[in-house]
């Protein structure tokens, strides 16, 4: 079915907190979307969540504004489900106070890449927060076992500016953009504190990747996969490390011979020694500038 809202008809409602939701009939999940027609500013003072697994624009400018937003859908899609995207011409501009992408978001009809008309304030995909930028796993259980899935996938460039970047507890989550000039752009925001999370994995996938912020998963895991350039900027930080850190991860059993952390839906994982700590840099060509650290 189809479902038609006027944005300024919700301005108009005066409303604090705004939800939309896209759940699709049919076997396949991802047929589900949320289509932002022609120029569009969705701007309600608390609270936004948009939850549907594909995000599409027909070319126009959307802006998003919010205390708190989420977007993506924790439904149960299979990771290895094809999420097909293309560049088009809409522009995404998201800022919130926190943001949170949960499970599976497809964005498509957004660019052309910022690699080749502009700079990363320009990005077609442009997602900033004044605290953090948090991904979370779905209602998918990994293959392991050991973490819920989720994952971002773009066919235009995306630039993520925030406090810090990170990914929730037993997370394991990917962004990916597409295209041969792709570019994922983390830029940084304002002094940060390492966040209460541990044990998930962090996946960046693009032809090109620039890490200038701050990327956190602590006791966990990073993967940078540009097929072109990884650039390591000065000032930025890159850390599994946990140092320093209190984290509560799980329960113990049988008078704490079983360790146990419940991942989702009753389903819970039997560890044997903490979470493997790694960060892994893959690339043709890997720059580290002076004064960027990999902790």
């Amino acid at each position: 079915g189809l479902l038609r809202h006027r944005a300024r008809d919700l301005a108009a409602g005066g409303f604090d907190q705004v939800t939309l939701r896209a759940r699709s009939a049919s076997l396949d999940p991802t047929e589900a979307r949320i289509v932002l027609e022609g120029d569009v500013q969705l701007v309600p003072a608390q609270r936004l969540v948009l939850d549907a697994p594909v995000l599409e624009s027909d070319g126009g400018s959307a802006q998003l504004s919010a205390a708190y937003i989420r977007l993506g859908t924790p439904e149960n899609i299979n990771p290895s489900a094809a999420l097909p995207v293309s560049a088009g011409l809409g522009s995404l501009r998201v800022r919130g106070q926190q943001v949170d992408i949960l499970g599976t978001l497809a964005l498509r009809g957004f660019g052309p890449g910022a690699g080749a008309t502009g700079t990363d304030d320009t990005a077609p995909v442009l997602i900033e927060s004044d605290g953090d930028i948090r991904f979370i796993g779905g209602k998918r259980i990994s293959d392991d076992g050991f973490h819920t899935t989720g994952r971002l996938v773009s066919g235009a460039d995306v630039t993520l500016r925030a406090d810090q970047v990170y990914a929730a507890t037993a997370t394991d989550f990917t962004l990916t953009v597409h295209g041969d000039a792709g570019k994922i752009t983390i830029l940084p925001g304002g002094a940060s504190q390492a966040p209460l999370s541990a044990g998930s994995r962090l996946t960046l996938t693009a032809a090109n990747i620039e890490q200038l912020g701050t990327l956190r998963a602590p006791f966990g895991q990073i993967d940078l996969d540009a097929r072109e350039t990884l650039v390591l900027g000065a000032g930025s930080l890159t850390s599994v490390s946990g140092a320093g850190q209190m984290v509560p991860f799980g329960t113990t059993e049988f008078g704490g011979q079983d360790w146990l952390y419940p991942v989702a839906d009753g389903h819970s994982n039997v560890y044997q020694a903490p979470p493997e700590k790694r960060v892994t840099l893959t690339a043709p060509q890997v720059t580290l500038a002076p004064g960027s650290v990999v902790d």
